[in-house]
């Protein structure tokens, strides 16, 4: 991902921001054959780095990868929004600004208890608080031994990161006042939400 220096999203952001958009794209290659699959992913924090959690139907192509050793990716998109360049003092091009972040690593397939646990864990991050959660203990036992033979647990171990803030940290004070400004205007909750991150970085 090419990133400006001044678009360099800072290295203490990462993971705060990994764990707020968890939804992310994991990418596999070999030659030409390309694999690609949309997937909740979950952070396994360790004292001196993570590692990426996730699964996929066993039936999904994608899955003959994962035992590869090969270089894989994950991408994470954040916020983003359409910047006008009627917001700009001057004469300039309209731009689009956002967050992502893209994880490069190796792959390791779960064990069927290491998935129970994973699962186990997500139920409860996602399901507290709602009324009639579900948790894996509610699931039949035979319903979990089925539905565990349909998918496929991995974890992620990052190799290198490449995490990029666009957020008019290159206009002028004026203007990116103004991108804030208009942005907040915006009917777009997304365009809300970059204004957001914007105002962080002048805080």
């Amino acid at each position: 991902m090419y990133i400006p220096p001044k678009f360099i999203m800072p290295e203490s952001s990462v993971l705060d921001f990994l764990k707020t958009f968890p939804f992310g794209l994991l990418i596999s290659a070999e030659s030409s054959d390309i694999r690609a699959t949309h997937i909740p992913l979950e952070i396994k924090e360790t004292k001196e780095t993570f590692s990426i959690l996730g699964h996929i139907a066993a039936a999904n192509p994608h899955c003959e990868f994962l035992s590869k050793d090969v270089e894989h990716l994950t991408v994470f998109n954040g916020p983003h929004s359409y910047v006008s360049a009627s917001w700009y003092k001057n004469i300039n091009v309209s731009t689009w600004n956002y967050q992502a972040i893209h994880v490069y690593g190796k792959i390791r397939i779960l064990t069927d208890s290491e998935l129970v646990e994973v699962l186990t864990a997500m139920l409860e991050k996602y399901e507290t608080g709602r009324e009639n959660a579900v948790t894996m203990n509610s699931v039949p036992e035979k319903m979990q031994t089925a539905y565990l033979k349909e998918i496929v647990g991995f974890e992620f171990f990052p190799t290198r990161i490449e995490a990029k803030s666009k957020l008019s940290q290159n206009r002028s004070k004026h203007d990116f006042q103004s991108v804030v400004s208009n942005l907040e205007k915006e009917e777009d909750g997304m365009a809300k939400e970059v204004a957001a991150e914007m105002r962080k970085l002048k805080k």
